[in-house]
């Protein structure tokens, strides 16, 4: 469905591209309400993190979407692609990691 959306926007521009977009996403978002409705509550989580491949605007209508039904939501900046780039430059990075006490240095 990304590549027909993108492709009608490169070929018809923003428009087509937005109408044919709802076209496709229209009969999935009563579903995906109920989605992140269960997993907020199965992780007792408050707020969802919605995010696409380059931070588009398919995140942020999702994000849009789900504040209008009372969630708290809210976007990756830049998509997957920068949390991605940003993940792989901290393995680059000293990393300073305390180890926990295990049970029986607690007890003590």
């Amino acid at each position: 469905q990304r590549v027909v959306v993108g492709t009608l926007y490169a070929e018809q521009g923003r428009e087509a591209a937005m109408e044919t977009a709802i076209s496709l996403v229209a009969p999935k978002l009563g579903g995906l309400v109920k989605k992140v409705e269960r997993l907020l509550e199965e992780c007792g989580g408050r707020e969802v993190a919605v995010h696409c491949w380059r931070g588009g605007m398919r995140s942020g209508s999702v994000a849009f979407m789900l504040r209008l039904h009372g969630l708290e939501a809210c976007t990756l900046a830049g998509g997957y692609k920068a949390y991605r780039t940003w993940v792989v430059s901290c393995w680059d990075s000293q990393l300073e990691v305390e180890r926990a006490a295990d049970a029986e240095e607690r007890d003590q």
